[in-house]
């Protein structure tokens, strides 16, 4: 069975975190650190994420966060 591609990329914002992203690009928090940063509605954030696709771009800046891929 061929091993499936995992991307990591950095969403930044702030305010409430777009939960739906994870569900919508198929993402989880990359470590325990970001999985709270996720739930830390305080000031600006990055947090890191992975994904087996390459993510959304467009649809993170629609909720007001950015994505940059970065690997």
């Amino acid at each position: 069975m061929p091993t499936r591609r995992r991307y990591h990329f950095l969403v930044s914002g702030s305010g409430s975190f777009p939960f739906d992203m994870l569900r919508y690009d198929e993402c989880w928090p990359a470590t325990q650190i970001a999985a709270e940063r996720i739930l830390d509605n305080q000031g600006y954030r990055e947090v890191e994420v992975i994904s087996y696709s390459k993510g959304t771009p467009a649809r993170w800046e629609s909720f007001g966060w950015s994505m940059e891929l970065v690997s």
